[in-house]
């Protein structure tokens, strides 16, 4: 799938520079505004549709849950100006980073120039030496991106450390998934998975995975799958299939093989368990 979208608001082509963020902005306005301007002076990598995933969980399908959110790696900023920009006001932003390659000012600098800067705590050091006991947040997180050390045994960890701190309908979000430069992502996770069964997969996207608590995996696939259709009506090409990871279905929601909303949505209906 294309990288570089054009979508069209209804109004004509939204290809404005814009300098700042509105938080009334839908989902293709927030993704050209990323594309226009926060990607011609930030480096790193956000795929659109991806993008279009947080917006989606954060502002749409996780209106009910309440918590804060966290990033692991936060290197130029560009994931997390928009889990600064989509999250509720009263949300605390944890920002976890070792800082080295690229330093903590500049990156804060570029939320702050092209996101929603206040409230932001920042934690520098390394995720993998924390534990569960020496891990707290004010409130428990309802929304993790993981984009820190793409090693095994740091996946891991993280999710083992992470995963406790979630909030009732959180959802964890893996970056890079299915990069076959990165086949630590794909087993640390699985691991985890395995060891953890209260914990799913219930969608895999552009270039990151999704998962929630097993009791929320078939509320979280129907809405995906609802808001997937949605978007795709405003010029969005998301293109949905099952596919069985483990003993449950999977949502992919760029496949190459996609199937119809209709098709999906029925075998959906019959069953997210494949035992």
């Amino acid at each position: 799938m294309s990288e570089v979208i054009t979508i069209n608001t209804g109004t004509g082509t939204f290809n404005q520079k814009k300098e700042s963020y509105n938080p009334q902005w839908n989902v293709m306005e927030n993704l050209m505004y990323f594309q226009n301007t926060v990607e011609k002076e930030l480096r790193g990598w956000f795929f659109p549709y991806d993008h279009a995933l947080f917006h989606m969980i954060m502002k749409d399908i996780q209106r009910n849950v309440q918590g804060d959110v966290a990033e692991i790696g936060v290197a130029y900023g560009r994931s997390a100006i928009a889990v600064s920009n989509y999250r509720l006001p009263e949300d605390k932003l944890y920002l976890f980073d070792l800082c080295i390659d690229v330093p903590q000012e500049e990156a804060s600098n570029n939320i702050n120039k092209f996101g929603t800067g206040s409230n932001i705590e920042w934690r520098i050091g390394d995720t993998t030496t924390l534990t569960p006991e020496t891990l707290h947040f004010d409130r428990p997180l309802r929304f993790l991106h993981i984009d820190g050390s793409h090693e095994h045994g740091a996946v891991y960890k993280d999710l083992l450390n992470f995963s406790s701190k979630m909030a009732d309908g959180g959802v964890i979000v893996m970056d890079d998934y299915n990069d076959q430069e990165y086949p630590g992502v794909n087993s640390g996770t699985l691991q985890f998975l395995f060891e953890n069964p209260e914990w799913v997969l219930f969608a895999i996207g552009q270039n990151k995975a999704y998962m929630c608590q097993r009791e929320h995996c078939e509320h979280y696939m129907n809405t995906t799958l609802i808001f997937m259709d949605l978007y795709n009506k405003f010029g969005l090409q998301f293109g949905p299939r099952l596919r069985g990871v483990n003993e449950r279905n999977v949502l992919l929601c760029c496949s190459r093989e996609a199937k119809s909303f209709d098709e999906v949505r029925e075998n959906l209906s019959k069953s997210v368990s494949l035992t």
